[in-house]
């Protein structure tokens, strides 16, 4: 069997002994139980088997450590071995250890990555390669343990900190009368003609517009319940869609911003936060349902834009994040379901735009504009037909695709991961492989 694929040394196996082989391993016709061997030295040849040898054992190639040529060794017979394979000969003592010390690819291959995993100061100075002696002596020092800090933080915690800000700014707005804020007397509440003015004795309330205007204790405290939820969640809108834009990322994990931002994290990231939007965008729609309950005004939802785009708003949100995050619904739902459920954000993004005329259609627009035009521009530019490809199967649960790397990654630095969508088993579906 022989497989050939691109920038990888793929061993091949062979039931015909090479003339590179100076000793062979014989048997006479008539086994007499014994473990026989015979060693016969050739130049150009190897006897016929019906003359020297019952049968021969499979080669297989592997790369030397001492030089670049392939080494040839004897692979030991497995229970599927082929019918023609002499299971009585076995190879002498000296012949044993002889194929005990020969390489092994996987332990060369290890050794070599260790050395790539594990310099020493010694040869960042120098420059050379390590041994096996300077490897051992190496003392990885563990920047965890050095600054134990730094193991519960990441990066991703500062959003949290800039909705904070946002929050306080939040209850700084409800607090401040105007122009700062919306705390207004009841004189000023009567000019804009949407109340008479203050209840429950306060001298001032809260009444802008009719979809948040509260002028008793009860209105006000349900009003700020509501917008702080939406404040605290305005970075996390953004970075709803900032960790999806992939081409950006991985554009700009290959620059200085790698070194405070692990893009890895991206999608964990967009988790996380999904999880936090779903929860408050349904406690923001709830509190001010029972606001306009308490007040008579449920009119409010389907006779205002901010009523109607925040219904809907609220009506998708479970079917974007609960799929996803719901064990009972991920077992129970195909994927192609709940992906399509989840491409509903960009109703949910279309009505946040419309949904109050305030600083939303900035902080919204800007980030789902850099995920539509980064999505096209992967789904448009960055395709790949792949005419000829081979799968391998590892285990029960494992795929390896092997296929030749296409003529436009020539150029390019290699990302961790690509999209592979197989048209003959569904042309909606495009599945991660590292």
């Amino acid at each position: 069997m022989h497989r050939s694929l691109s920038n990888s040394a793929i061993s091949s196996m062979s039931m015909n002994p090479s003339p590179l082989m100076a000793d062979t391993l014989t048997a006479p016709e008539e086994d007499d139980g014994s473990l026989l061997t015979e060693t016969k030295n050739t130049e150009d040849r190897i006897l016929p088997a019906s003359i020297r040898t019952k049968s021969l054992r499979s080669i297989i190639r592997q790369p030397s450590r001492r030089n670049n040529h392939l080494a040839q060794s004897w692979h030991p017979t497995s229970n599927t071995a082929p019918l023609d394979t002499d299971l009585s000969v076995q190879p002498e003592q000296t012949e044993r250890k002889e194929i005990k010390e020969r390489p092994n690819l996987k332990k060369h291959a290890s050794s070599i990555l260790r050395k790539q995993r594990r310099p020493s100061r010694e040869s960042f100075r120098l420059g050379n390669a390590l041994d096996s002696a300077q490897i051992g002596q190496i003392q990885i020092i563990d920047e965890d343990k050095v600054h134990p800090s730094r193991k519960n933080f990441r990066w991703w915690h500062v959003v949290f900190f800039f909705s904070t800000i946002s929050l306080l700014v939040c209850l700084l707005q409800l607090l401040l009368p105007p122009p700062y804020g919306l705390m207004m007397t009841s004189a000023e509440v009567a000019e804009v003609a949407v109340a008479p003015g203050c209840e429950d004795d306060l001298e001032r309330c809260i009444c802008p517009r009719e979809t948040i205007c509260a002028t008793d204790t009860i209105s006000i405290i349900l009003l700020t319940l509501a917008r702080c939820s939406a404040f605290f969640d305005y970075p996390l809108y953004m970075m709803l869609f900032l960790s999806k834009a992939h081409n950006l990322n991985n554009h700009l994990r290959r620059t200085l911003f790698r070194e405070w931002i692990d893009f890895g994290d991206m999608h964990k990231v967009h988790k996380i936060f999904g999880i936090v939007v779903g929860i408050e965008t349904m406690s923001h729609s709830f509190f001010h349902l029972l606001r306009w309950g308490l007040n008579n005004e449920m009119s409010l939802l389907w006779q205002t834009a901010a009523g109607i785009t925040g219904f809907i708003a609220a009506a998708v949100t479970p079917l974007i994040c609960w799929p996803m995050v719901v064990p009972f619904l991920k077992q129970h739902i195909r994927f192609e379901v709940r992906k399509g459920l989840h491409y509903l954000s960009i109703v949910w993004a279309i009505a946040l735009l419309f949904h109050a005329p305030s600083r939303i259609p900035v902080l919204i627009g800007t980030a789902s504009a850099v995920y539509a035009v980064d999505h096209i521009f992967g789904y448009v530019k960055r395709n790949n037909l792949i005419e000829t490809a081979y799968f391998e199967r590892y285990g029960e649960n494992g795929v390896a695709l092997h296929f030749k790397n296409p003529k436009s990654w020539e150029d390019k630095s290699p990302t961790s991961y690509v999209l592979i969508m197989c048209p003959w088993i569904s042309k909606y579906q495009w599945h991660a492989f590292t």
